[in-house]
């Protein structure tokens, strides 16, 4: 075996450099098992057009050596990374200290930098009481509803069709939309989103829903009427009764 000359650790005979602190081990001497150093064998001589000379008698400090200059020399494929190191590369959540974290939710649009999520902290037991959908073939953000039941659809005034959010301004008549497309219900354990019979259908997280069929919406929720696609942003929670 031969010992490294920095920190003293052991190695196999043959090893080029030390797994402990990185120092060149070309040239150190084998030992035996006592710590006394093993007869010196004919020096190997390295493949290429040039023989270096013998490092043991030559103390001018050498580049790539890791000995006098401070230099680490580069290491060799099959190193062992450190412990320390390897604990970063195992663990994504471990980053350099002083910065941050970025978010890598996914599944959540941003909102506008104009508006803002409901503060209210979702408890267990607790339930929506306000709701607001992003557009997100437009990005428009309505504003809070608070109504038990909210129309989703197109204005049709010849009709007397007024529904609380409409999607006439976003392109909701060439998209497929109906007048009366969709009901969202508040009750109390949340919002339930009923298709009211429209003729592109609506989709709750790409599945089809059956007209007429009340479906708990959760929030984040995607849904999908004709060609436009909302975002559901509840909010207000409060603890059931």
């Amino acid at each position: 075996m031969i010992i490294c000359p920095n920190c003293r650790a052991a190695h196999v005979q043959g090893t080029l450099f030390c797994e402990q602190c990185g120092s060149s081990l070309i040239g150190v001497l084998p030992v035996d098992e006592t710590g006394a150093a093993a007869p010196a064998g004919p020096a190997p001589v390295a493949a290429g057009p040039a023989t270096e000379p013998d490092e043991s008698t030559d103390s001018t400090p050498r580049a790539g050596s890791g000995e006098s200059t401070g230099i680490m020399p580069p290491a060799p494929d099959d190193v062992v990374v450190a412990p320390a190191v390897s604990a970063v590369l195992a663990n994504p959540l471990l980053v350099e200290p002083g910065r941050q974290q970025e978010d890598d939710t996914p599944g959540t649009l941003p909102l506008p930098g104009t508006q803002e999520r409901d503060t209210g902290r979702v408890t267990v037991g607790s339930v929506p009481t306000r709701l607001r959908v992003l557009v997100l073939n437009t990005g428009r953000l309505t504003d809070w509803i608070d109504d038990p039941v909210i129309h989703v659809g197109r204005t049709d005034r010849s009709a007397n069709v007024f529904p609380n959010i409409d999607l006439e301004t976003d392109g909701g008549h060439n998209a497929g939309v109906s007048r009366r497309h969709v009901r969202i219900s508040r009750q109390p354990d949340g919002y339930y989103l009923e298709d009211l019979g429209s003729i592109n259908g609506t989709f709750l997280n790409r599945r089809r829903l059956s007209p007429g069929n009340p479906t708990e919406l959760k929030d984040g929720d995607e849904v999908r009427l004709g060609n436009i696609v909302l975002r559901v942003v509840l909010g207000g929670f409060q603890r059931a009764s």
